[in-house]
């Protein structure tokens, strides 16, 4: 119920939300679960495995079963959120999740009923009958439906998120009092310091503890350090989880900036959270710690929570969590909660497994050396039993555990960059505490293990000297809270499958127990064999009870079993937040040739090559489908005259003194003695041998050199090129820039090519002795620089002209004009890649790298007279291998079968079809060659040339097995002694 006065909420402020489509009330500062719970609501959700009812169980990111879904658009719907953790706005429209039929009727719950013959590792010894057919099509069918907790949006995150890279001196991970007073210190120090806490306001649990400093209540004492840190110029981010620790000073967070208001009054074009990137040079953790609780039956039922919980709803939101509210203590801090419930007119029981215990409470009935043994509800908690130096019951509507602390040690566990990056066991605490941190680390407040206020400052000041921070006052602190270690009671005597560790994912002890029998003694397997920690919380309430039981069951210590490793995120992290507004086509934006509108109004279907927009073909009226246009644009490049948009060929511009040398470097082939005004075909190699990427370069000048390299491997090539220049010959006088989008360039195909370019550039001798093949001219066009290139890729005669982008498109429409009269037709990738399969050249099907200079018949391409990039390591004896595949072509038998590109080719069609038999594979297909009248490709066989002229299949394991019989050739179909491009 909701106390009149009390806590940090605006009771002037009313909000009004809905939980599974009923309307509530709560204020501004609630959370969606202190809402909730003030109106009387227990049961949040259902459990993961055996749909058990689940109510709030912490007040923190720890929670790990009100789980709720907000919204529930297509693509609004966002799940898995932690109630306690959802910040109440005006409008909020939250769902349970995880349950068919009504939350409280849920037909799942089935699984609690034979929850005997569901235990730990149970799909491992069932699902047998009937064999794999019966997994694939009745087991694993059932078990999909049933998995997954919340439902993910079916539709693109509408929302904006971006990436911001932070830096400071020094990042103070959690905004408690002792993170805020060591993030003072340091500031004060005149060091940068950025302290970020997951929640909406800091203060940690002094917000609800009812402590004092120098007389200020705890939430106006750290809103006090607030404003003195940021007077001292340090910065503080509420609402922002840090949730990696990486390699070198990198700290990644997440920054909620606007899930906490109104829709109304959310910024749309605002990010809706920011990914920081933090790079510091030293980091105080000052993460806290987080309660646990005890093992018994019905541990899990709504209205058992965590004690501190029970507090936090009472000190930060005014709420009680129940008017006969039971603890269950082990340690000191029972009695804080105890006596802030008793002080508001609740009837409060103590329950302390300590019989030694003497410490009181006022109003409080507290019972020594006792343990609940089992709480008593099904929707709600109505009873518990409590067994010990006494037993009985107790009516109740609300039983808090106080089962100890665990320090929140996830992210100093994050690296291995120390000699022990797991964290330690402290016998006297009974609790792992961070491991030894570096001289660039140091701990503040609870995290270190300290257990009281006094202790968590003195810590804060320690962790503060160590970085040479400046001297503070230390608070009086007033109205402390007793604290102590606890008792170490992990689950009380008896607890068997109905009490549970894991309350996400439903792991008990007695699964514990059964994995330890079945030899699961390491903490890992143990840990994936139970899902113990697997859920969204990743265990942090129920692992360290685990560990424990764990080491009991197999007789070691707690020290020797361990923990399980821990990774980020901390907390889970929308995929937005990771790629900011890098997106869509803010991801991989396109990139348009200047003649894109051109071809779109005549009739270019396009398709993504790279990040560019290509032509694929060029419909025309009548023409039944894209072969068909593919087709007539091959043949009329064949027959008369083509055009193609080669804009999108990656351009370097290479120049320098040693320019020519650099590319004799790089390139397999010489380059030294290129002419100037002639161009040549170069191979690249990575460093490892194999084919990196293949193209032209020409030269200009004595020192000006112009490489174009395939589309694909643009950004690769020039990437390639820096590195090697710069950290293997920074020596080499040589500079070179990518000048792609500076140059538009088309090709001139067939046998008109030399009379359009000729049309075209009526003062230059284009004959086969003023340009012959290979051969290059700078010259103009209306005033403006214009390249022209003898050079095919489609086995006719052919010539490149490259103009400026601005001036290109008008450059088209000429050379469209002047073409009219030998018909000249636009062609595209589709056609492109016909012309190019039948006359052999490689392309990125080919050079895939996995393939060597002699895989793709290019060994004559390279130099035994110089060095460069790749030479070594292409030597290896296993390119010589005469079981490595070559290039080879095919050609289908039947006139109406097509070969399938990535099928895989065997010399029998009797099979079997698989590793042991098989050639090699397809590569590149071309559906329709005019020049075969029917389907051709190239592929990659062994001993290739022992194949000319027979019979071979290609089977697809993707097309139902189809089998395509094939007449294998060699991969020069058209023109093999280059008569046509040469003429």
């Amino acid at each position: 119920m909701r106390l009149r006065e009390g806590g940090l909420i605006n009771r002037n402020r009313p909000l009004t939300f809905t939980f599974d489509r009923r309307v509530y009330q709560g204020y501004e500062g609630d959370s969606l679960a202190s809402a909730l719970l003030a109106s009387g609501v227990k049961l949040f959700g259902r459990s993961f495995k055996y749909h058990r009812p689940r109510g709030v169980f912490s007040a923190g990111p720890e929670e790990p079963s009100a789980l709720v879904e907000i919204d529930q658009g297509k693509a609004e719907r966002d799940p898995n959120h932690r109630a306690p953790m959802v910040e109440l706005y005006d409008g909020l429209e939250t769902f349970s999740q995880n349950h068919i039929g009504p939350l409280g009727l849920d037909l799942m719950e089935a699984n609690d009923l034979i929850s005997r013959f569901l235990p730990a590792g149970f799909y491992y010894k069932t699902f047998f009958f009937g064999g794999l057919q019966a997994w694939y099509r009745f087991y694993e069918p059932i078990i999909r439906r049933a998995a997954g907790l919340g439902r993910p949006p079916m539709e693109a995150d509408p929302h904006h998120y971006d990436k911001i890279y932070t830096f400071a001196d020094t990042l103070v991970v959690g905004g408690g009092i002792a993170g805020l007073t060591t993030a003072l210190s340091l500031a004060r120090a005149g060091q940068s310091v950025l302290v970020c806490d997951e929640r909406d306001r800091v203060g940690g649990a002094a917000l609800w503890q009812g402590e004092r400093f120098d007389g200020q209540s705890g939430a106006a004492y750290g809103d006090h350090l607030v404003a003195e840190i940021e007077a001292a110029g340090g910065r503080v981010l509420p609402r922002t989880t840090v949730f990696g620790v990486y390699d070198g000073g990198i700290y990644g967070a997440l920054e909620r900036c606007q899930d906490h208001l109104a829709k109304a009054d959310r910024r749309v074009h605002t990010a809706r959270m920011k990914y920081h990137r933090i790079q510091a040079d030293r980091v105080v953790y000052a993460t806290g710690a987080i309660e646990r609780s005890v093992g018994f039956m019905g541990n899990d039922r709504p209205g058992v929570m965590l004690a501190s919980a029970g507090h936090a709803y009472l000190g930060r939101y005014g709420v009680r969590v129940g008017q006969q509210p039971t603890i269950f203590t082990t340690n000191d801090g029972g009695y804080a909660v105890a006596a802030a419930l008793a002080a508001t007119g609740a009837d409060v029981t103590l329950l302390d497994a300590r019989a030694d215990s003497r410490l009181e409470a006022e109003g409080v009935r507290v019972l020594r050396g006792v343990h609940a043994t089992k709480a008593h509800g099904r929707m709600g908690l109505h009873r518990v039993d409590y067994g010990g130096a006494q037993s009985g019951s107790l009516t109740t509507d609300a039983l808090l555990v106080a089962g100890g602390w665990n320090p929140a040690v996830h992210l100093t566990s994050h690296t291995n960059d120390r000699r022990q990056s797991k964290p330690v066991y402290d016998a006297d605490l009974r609790a792992f505490l961070p491991p030894e941190l570096v001289d660039s680390e140091a701990a503040s407040g609870s995290v270190t293990g300290a257990l009281g206020t006094a202790d968590c400052l003195a810590s804060a000041a320690a962790a503060a000297a160590k970085f040479g921070g400046a001297a503070l006052d230390t608070p009086a602190v007033d109205e402390a809270v007793a604290v102590s270690a606890p008792k170490e009671l992990w689950a009380v005597p008896g607890a068997g499958q109905a009490a549970f560790l894991d309350l996400q994912n439903d792991a008990t002890v007695k699964d514990v127990g059964l994995a330890a029998q079945e030899g699961f003694r390491s903490v890992e397997h143990m840990k994936r064999y139970t899902t113990l920690g697997m859920a969204t919380d990743q265990g942090k309430t129920s692992n360290v009870n685990g560990l424990a039981l764990l080491a009991a069951a197999t007789g070691r210590e707690i020290s020797a079993v361990g923990t399980t490793t821990f990774r980020p995120p901390y907390t889970p992290v929308p995929m937005g937040a990771f790629a900011g507004h890098h997106r869509q086509r803010d991801y991989e934006p396109f990139r348009y040739s200047p003649v894109y509108d051109w071809a779109e109004a005549n009739g270019a279907t396009f398709v993504e090559a790279g990040l560019w927009m290509r032509p694929s073909w060029y419909t025309q009226a009548g023409e039944a489908d894209w072969l068909e246009s593919a087709v007539r644009e091959t043949r009329a490049t064949r027959d008369q005259l083509g055009i193609t948009d080669v804009s999108t060929l990656g351009k370097i511009d290479i120049q320098g003194p040693d320019a020519a040398e650099f590319l004799n470097r790089l390139y397999t082939n010489g380059w030294k003695s290129l002419p100037v005004g002639k161009a040549r075909y170069g191979l690249m190699l990575r460093e490892d041998g194999f084919v990196f990427d293949d193209g032209t370069t020409s030269r200009l000048a004595e020192c000006h050199f112009y490489m174009t390299t395939t589309t694909a491997k643009a950004a690769a090539v020039m990437a390639h090129m820096e590195f090697v220049h710069q950290s293997a010959w920074p020596d080499l006088q040589v500079a070179f820039a990518s000048v792609t989008d500076q140059w538009g360039g088309l090709a001139l195909a067939g046998p008109k090519s030399r009379d359009c370019l000729a049309a075209l550039f009526p003062e230059l001798d284009v004959s086969n002795d003023g340009m012959p093949f290979m051969g290059v001219i700078e010259t103009t066009w209306k005033g403006h620089t214009a390249r022209l290139f003898r050079i095919s890729f489609s086995g006719e005669l052919a010539y490149e002209v490259a103009v400026p982008a601005d001036v290109f498109d008008a450059f088209w429409r000429e050379a469209m004009a002047a073409g009219a009269q030998w018909d000249i037709t636009p062609y595209g990738l589709e056609a492109l890649n016909i012309l190019r399969i039948e006359k052999g050249h490689v392309t990125g099907g080919e050079l895939d790298g996995r393939v060597s200079m002699d895989d793709v018949g290019l060994r004559k391409m390279v130099s035994t007279k110089k060095d460069f990039v790749g030479k070594a390591m292409s030597r290896r004896t296993a390119f010589s291998d005469p079981d490595r595949v070559k290039m080879i072509g095919l050609v289908a038998t039947e006139a109406d079968e097509r070969i399938i590109g990535g099928g895989i080719v065997f010399d029998s069609k009797d099979g079997p079809f698989d590793h042991t038999t098989m050639l090699g594979y397809v590569t590149s297909v071309a559906a329709f060659s005019p020049l075969k009248d029917r389907s051709i490709a190239l592929a990659f066989i062994k001993n290739a040339a022992d194949y000319h002229g027979r019979t071979l299949y290609v089977v697809s394991h993707v097309h139902n097995r189809a089998i395509i019989e094939v007449t294998a050739e060699s991969p020069h179909f058209y023109d093999p002694k280059n008569e046509k491009v040469t003429g």
